[in-house]
């Protein structure tokens, strides 16, 4: 249901559409994903390439396989020649009739293996210059540290890189297509998502891993982020040479930045504040808004002006911010729960607008719900 439900956003699919469209026009593929790369791409690819029912579906997976050499494995799987084992040529491989039509999914490839399989790419791309339309394709995927010295696109032989196709809005669709809270208008809920947003990136992993955290620890998450970059590996020596097949570094909303969880490890608090207050702002600033108005009419008999301020004399009580507001009724008959609650509010107002993410004491007087 995550991948199916990750395939179809917006950024995702445009991902899908361009190898789809590759091989429709006769182009075999090399598909290069970090190791923190989404799952369920075969599947998705495979269930596209059916509907046209065009080409056949088939698949070779080399993590148990010993053998290095392409042709052997070819050979092995599909039987396309009787001669001696190795002796298939690209162009053999390319004429096979009982493979016409059909797309050959490889994965499973590990650095080793690499070596070999992107000779025989290069081998087939250049046979596959000179054979008919419906001669087989490959699919080769790489994964993580599999992936070094990619070939050129050639005529036959598209690269396509895992890389730069997420934006918020896709995290924000794949967020709510896994909510199962009926479409609640809590701020906290709201809040919990554009932090899972900001932080997760385009890493779908980091993404179920936070929608699953509360509140409380998402707005302290450098602890959990963390863990996670030592579950991965990601230590002081891999972190001096950030590159994308780790991980480490993402190109998310357009822009290459750290993984959050790498930026943690790195102990790089202020970035993750950034992306905590990138989160909050956009969710906590309207909000603070509706809450400022509603208090303006629920104390407005407690509110006498005119109030001088540094910035001039207010005359009008809804040019009153919270921090006027409260100081309106510090000393005035108002509950003492009313004034702890304007305080609160009045910590988030200011931490907003000195660009620092809001504290959980702060955030956590706000009702579940909206309004």
């Amino acid at each position: 249901m995550v991948a199916r439900l990750w395939w179809n956003l917006p950024g995702p699919s445009r991902f899908l559409d361009l190898v789809d469209k590759d091989l429709n026009s006769g182009k075999n593929v090399v598909l290069a994903f970090p190791v923190t790369g989404p799952a369920g791409f075969c599947e998705a690819l495979a269930a596209k390439v059916s509907r046209r029912e065009i080409f056949r579906w088939r698949k070779i997976n080399l993590t148990s396989d010993d053998h290095m050499d392409p042709y052997d494995v070819i050979n092995d799987r599909f039987r396309i020649s009787d001669s001696k084992i190795g002796a298939v040529p690209a162009m053999e491989v390319a004429l096979c009739r009982p493979l016409e039509a059909t797309i050959i999914w490889v994965d499973g490839i590990d650095s080793l293996k690499w070596a070999a399989w992107r000779k025989f790419i290069l081998d087939y791309e250049q046979a596959s210059r000179n054979t008919k339309w419906d001669r087989p394709l490959f699919c080769v995927n790489l994964i993580g540290n599999s992936i070094a010295h990619l070939p050129a696109n050639g005529v036959a032989l598209s690269i396509r890189k895992w890389n730069g196709f997420v934006d918020r809005m896709d995290l924000m669709l794949f967020l709510a297509g896994l909510s199962t809270n009926g479409g609640s208008d809590s701020c906290h809920q709201h809040l919990a998502s554009a932090i899972t947003v900001e932080l997760a990136g385009n890493d779908v992993e980091l993404a179920l891993e936070l929608s699953r955290t509360d509140l409380k620890t998402l707005m302290s998450p450098l602890s959990l982020l963390q863990n996670i970059a030592n579950k991965r590996g990601w230590d002081e020596k891999a972190l001096k040479t950030p590159d994308w097949v780790s991980g480490i570094l993402e190109v998310f909303n357009g822009k290459e930045r750290l993984n959050s969880a790498a930026a943690a490890a790195a102990l790089d608090k202020t970035e993750i504040n950034r992306r905590l207050w990138k989160a909050e702002v956009v969710v906590l600033f309207p909000f603070l808004e509706d809450l400022r108005i509603k208090l303006l009419t629920s104390l407005r008999r407690h509110l006498h002006l005119p109030l001088t301020t540094p910035f001039g004399i207010i005359t009008d009580p809804f040019d009153l911010e919270i921090g006027h507001i409260l100081h309106l009724i510090r000393n005035g008959p108002v509950p003492r729960e009313t004034k702890h609650q304007l305080a609160k509010l009045n910590n988030m107002r200011r931490a907003i607008a000195h660009i620092k993410p809001v504290e959980w004491d702060d955030i956590n007087i706000i009702e579940a719900r909206n309004g």
